[in-house]
């Protein structure tokens, strides 16, 4: 796990961007606010995923992905977004409900791209709130199972 609890900063694939990703990976990457008032806002600025297939029409069953999931301030998981692929735009921007938020990479052994690079900052948690319900009511997010930390290192 790649934790981080700077105001702002961005996070990327492996390799991005002078080498595409490698296959069969599982990274998460840990973005936490500084302070107990402040939430997570993560912005995707480049999105570049492998091919899902002919016969995939969700990104629940891509091999190559990327799930955001939000934790609230007592460490509980509050929600897991829909997952994001080639298949399926990314969303502009998210908002943590609480301090932190978890993001998973995910690649299968078949095929590699460019990846992908996000940006985050630190932002009040009333704005944060208010259009993270927005955002929310307007996507598809899903709860389930946490998956296994895997460490990911550069």
């Amino acid at each position: 796990m790649k934790p981080t609890s700077d105001t702002s900063g961005a996070v990327t694939s492996l390799g991005y961007p002078d080498q595409n990703y490698p296959g069969n990976l599982n990274c998460t990457y840990r973005i936490k606010a500084p302070k107990d008032n402040q939430v997570v806002r993560l912005e995707f600025t480049d999105f570049q995923m492998a091919p899902c297939g002919q016969f995939v029409s969700s990104c629940l069953r891509c091999g190559d992905g990327i799930q955001a999931t939000d934790v609230g301030d007592d460490g509980t998981r509050m929600a897991r977004f829909h997952p994001w692929c080639s298949s399926e735009p990314q969303p502009s921007h998210i908002f943590s409900s609480g301090q932190s938020l978890f993001l998973n990479f995910y690649t299968d052994v078949s095929t590699e791209d460019v990846g992908f690079r996000a940006t985050y900052r630190s932002v009040d948690k009333n704005l944060g709130k208010n259009v993270r319900i927005y955002f929310m009511h307007l996507s598809q997010f899903a709860v389930g199972n946490f998956c296994g930390l895997i460490l990911c290192t550069d």
